[in-house]
């Protein structure tokens, strides 16, 4: 059982330090959804397949079309609110979810917000995604707890790292051109703060996650009608596989050659950032955001098993949350310990809410035929 408290939380990320944590949207004290909680199952699986993603595709949204910020409390990097520019990634639960959930953002948080048997695991990247249609009002959010005893990079994560340090880096520039204008007097226009087309003036927290959520979701409902006819016109058919006796070979398929008995089906590469998943089975339950404003209503997916990173790249995470930096007054403003940690305390399991733990004698890895959707 976590020695901190409810009380201790909430004034950790109270509305001093979050304008996330507005006393009108705020939800922290409603405990019937909680999370995080040790995950324990309480129902069998009825999940009839995995979390299916769908086919890559050149338009689709990349890391490069993503925007990194650091915050008091997390590492994060936010979609972009529409398709004009990418086709953000989007996931299809199973078990009566009618309708696919888009990304929209990634948290990294130190240490994990949910345990298992009682472990917490070193970090979690949490994948929020919002609803369209008659799941609007809700979100899904599949859960990356992350093991921080490998020896090598994990090189999935370490790209997200990297951007998160050419942050950090940044608003350090900036911020010392700030004093050295106020030391010599310097105007403005002598010394130019750093900006770049791939590294623009940082959007910090203080955008406040909700006005972007809402902005993205009055996007979804707009364009609803046309984000479900699934172009097929820009497809990229990812390498297909065909049987050499007892061998499977990997091979691209000529444009005009046909698919024939000979091809077998296999799990579908996915798309950045599910890369990073690291299995196909995983614990449900619906909870809340584990921090202000606590959304309600949020579908999670914890995969079972935890992702193998380097404990060099735990704790460079935990350095880039521990200096972070409010690039407005330039000032330290991280509410983590000196381990980078702020998680929330673990809550008591609502019984009443469905927790499931769906492994691999429930369902298998679909397989794929090329070219399917």
């Amino acid at each position: 059982i976590e020695k901190n408290t409810l009380t201790d939380f909430m004034n950790q990320t109270g509305t001093s330090k979050h304008d996330l944590n507005r006393a009108q949207y705020n939800n922290c004290h409603k405990l019937d959804r909680p999370t995080p909680f040790n995950l324990y199952a309480n129902q069998w699986c009825t999940d009839g397949h995995e979390i299916l993603t769908r086919q890559i595709k050149r338009s689709d949204c990349k890391m490069e079309d993503m925007k990194f910020m650091i915050t008091p409390h997390s590492l994060r990097t936010t979609n972009p609110i529409d398709d004009s520019d990418c086709r953000r990634q989007s996931v299809d639960y199973p078990n009566g979810f009618g309708e696919r959930f888009f990304l929209q953002f990634i948290d990294v948080h130190l240490r994990s917000e949910h345990v298992i048997d009682g472990q917490r695991f070193d970090a979690e990247i949490m994948m929020y995604h919002l609803g369209t249609g008659g799941m609007d009002s809700q979100m899904a959010a599949t859960s990356v707890l992350l093991d921080g005893s490998g020896m090598i990079d994990n090189e999935d994560l370490q790209p997200l790292i990297d951007k998160w340090q050419m942050e950090a880096d940044r608003v350090d520039s900036n911020c010392e051109n700030q004093r050295k204008m106020q030391e010599t007097g310097t105007s403005h226009e002598d010394i130019k703060p750093e900006t770049s087309e791939e590294f623009p003036k940082g959007e910090t927290y203080h955008e406040d996650i909700t006005t972007t959520l809402r902005r993205a979701r009055a996007y979804l409902d707009d364009e609803y009608d046309n984000i479900k006819e699934m172009d097929t016109d820009d497809l990229y058919i990812p390498p297909t596989y065909v049987r050499n006796g007892t061998d499977y070979v990997r091979r691209k398929l000529d444009d005009e050659e046909e698919i024939g008995e000979e091809e077998i089906g296999l799990p579908r590469i996915k798309m950045f950032p599910y890369t990073m998943w690291p299995s196909t089975w995983y614990y449900r339950y619906e909870g809340q955001l584990p921090y202000p404003p606590c959304y309600r209503k949020v579908h999670w997916r914890v995969f079972d098993v935890p992702l193998k990173v380097s404990r060099r790249q735990i704790k460079w995470m935990a350095r880039l949350l521990a200096n972070y930096v409010d690039e407005k007054t330039c000032e330290k403003a991280s509410v983590v310990n000196e381990r980078g940690e702020a998680f929330r305390p673990l809550l008591k399991q609502n019984y009443e809410v469905e927790t499931v733990l769906c492994k691999t004698s429930d369902f298998d890895p679909l397989m794929y035929p090329v070219g399917s959707e």
